[in-house]
């Protein structure tokens, strides 16, 4: 569609939808950058990413950014035929997972490659792993606006 494949963004009822490729388990630095820069602006924004980001309990799948992701956890290098992964991740990385979760704006993040549907909260953000694609499971994300005081809350229907 004309973007970045690496990283893109675009704007959804107000709220900006940031694309990470991270599908190698690594930021580059141009990524790092990119998310800055969009955090910077002070707008709620979403992450997409591939890759899941650590989260405490979860297995190096959930590797971008886990402390114990490299070269002795990558078992499938000479399945997948690519590369062992490096020694360990990289600066930019590591900055990247702990600027996502210190990010006063982000709303959530959204993830796959595991292909099991979970919930974690880190720091008060809910980072969503969809199901696998290939059973028909999907996500339907909702964005609704803030309520502010211009805005009053719905009016509850009866009874409830």
């Amino acid at each position: 569609g004309g973007r970045d494949p690496m990283n893109a963004v675009f704007e959804m009822a107000g709220v900006k939808v940031l694309l990470i490729d991270n599908s190698t388990y690594e930021i580059s630095p141009e990524q790092l950058a990119f998310f800055r820069r969009e955090a910077a602006t002070g707008n709620p924004m979403i992450l997409c990413v591939h890759i899941p980001l650590h989260a405490p309990g979860r297995s190096v799948g959930f590797g971008c950014g886990h402390p114990e992701w490299g070269a002795a956890t990558d078992k499938n290098h000479r399945i997948e035929r690519r590369p062992i992964w490096p020694e360990r991740h990289s600066a930019v990385t590591m900055d990247f997972h702990r600027e996502v979760f210190a990010s006063p704006h982000l709303l959530g993040i959204f993830a796959g490659h595991i292909h099991r549907l979970s919930t974690d909260v880190l720091h008060g953000v809910p980072q969503v792993v969809a199901g696998a694609n290939a059973t028909g499971a999907h996500l339907v994300v909702e964005v609704l606006p803030r309520e502010t005081p211009e805005t009053p809350p719905s009016k509850q229907p009866p009874g409830d």
